[in-house]
């Protein structure tokens, strides 16, 4: 299974292990489903986690967590959306992604993304555990 991670669940889930995120997290580092991200993603995983209040991480970590998702997750260029609907341009990129990627799901918490469910196989972090979890 082909899945697309939104920087929100990347973030939750190194940040919290033990949550539903790090759940799907370990899920792919145990090769149980695939991810596939953009470089978008990974920059923009990178410069939020450098800026969150309680930085889980150092610098050096978050590099070296964006240098394994480089390393281990398929990294492609997301294709331009012609959704217009999205309040927020940044998700055009990650919606691109999906697109680009043919991916089964985008796992993401963001309700402007969520929105898109019914036209794109966007699903919770929670729906998808309940239902596929390994």
């Amino acid at each position: 299974m082909l899945i697309v991670p939104d920087t929100n669940l990347l973030i939750s889930g190194f940040a919290y292990p033990n949550g539903v995120p790090g759940k799907i997290i370990s899920a792919w580092r145990h090769n149980k489903i695939k991810f596939t991200v953009s470089y978008y993603i990974l920059d923009e995983f990178e410069r939020v986690m450098k800026h969150l209040d309680n930085k889980p991480f150092s610098d050096e970590e978050i590099r070296e967590l964006k240098d394994i998702l480089i390393f281990f997750a398929d990294v492609i260029t997301p294709e331009e959306s012609e959704v217009l609907e999205l309040k927020d341009t940044n998700d055009k990129l990650i919606l691109g992604t999906l697109v680009a990627s043919n991916a089964d799901f985008l796992i993401t918490g963001d309700k402007h993304l969520l929105a898109l469910s019914e036209m794109f196989p966007i699903i919770k972090p929670r729906t998808f555990w309940d239902r596929f979890g390994f």
